[in-house]
């Protein structure tokens, strides 16, 4: 079963209670497969070293039948997508939300790189 590797899971304060919940609602993600978070809300770019291990730990066994949920801070975004195209040659799947259908939806990329000689 392919997993849904959810970079981070941004929170908000809730006026009414002042409770943190979390800003946005991953259920449809499910039906990609299994939800995994990868960061929590207080992580950030300022500290790498304690990080980027995280985010490697994670996507160690990333495959090509596996998705990105891309939110979170958009340098931690940068790092994962780097991390994952390693483990998968640079064919990546990402899950993107549709505001209109209130859906998320399939976008495969391929960015692999070639190098040639001039």
């Amino acid at each position: 079963m392919p997993l849904v590797y959810i970079i981070q899971r941004p929170v908000h304060r809730d006026r009414n209670t002042g409770d943190l919940k979390e800003k946005f609602n991953f259920s449809d993600a499910e039906r990609f497969g299994e939800l995994v978070t990868m960061l929590d809300s207080r992580a950030h770019p300022f500290q790498p070293d304690k990080v980027v291990p995280v985010l490697r730990d994670t996507l160690a066994n990333f495959t090509q039948e596996d998705f990105l949920l891309l939110v979170g801070n958009p340098t931690l975004i940068g790092w994962a997508m780097g991390i994952a195209c390693f483990e998968t040659d640079g064919i990546i799947q990402t899950l993107q939300w549709n505001q209109r259908k209130q859906v998320y939806e399939n976008i495969s990329v391929d960015l692999q790189f070639t190098f040639q000689d001039e």
